[in-house]
């Protein structure tokens, strides 16, 4: 499962996922958050701040691998958290 959450002063427009540093897929932002909801009050979207995707692992190849969620903006600033899987 890939998820999180994203806040941000301008509206977010999408959620990428990157494998090794290649495009793999966008994943559908919007799921409910009150728990962000209630650390950022000010923002009106906080509340539908979430995201999450099944995402099955087990089928890359053997190794290490880099995983990167950027969040992008309606402006098309980007933001990138990476993690290696």
């Amino acid at each position: 499962m890939i998820r999180g959450w994203a806040v941000s002063s301008e509206a977010i427009d999408r959620v990428e996922v990157h494998i090794d540093g290649e495009y793999a897929f966008d994943i559908p932002y919007g799921d409910p958050r009150p728990d962000v909801n209630s650390k950022f009050p000010e923002n009106e979207n906080a509340g539908t701040s979430g995201f999450s995707v099944p995402f099955r692992f087990s089928g890359l190849s053997e190794g290490e691998h880099e995983v990167a969620v950027t969040i992008v903006n309606r402006f098309g600033q980007r933001e990138e958290r990476k993690n290696s899987v």
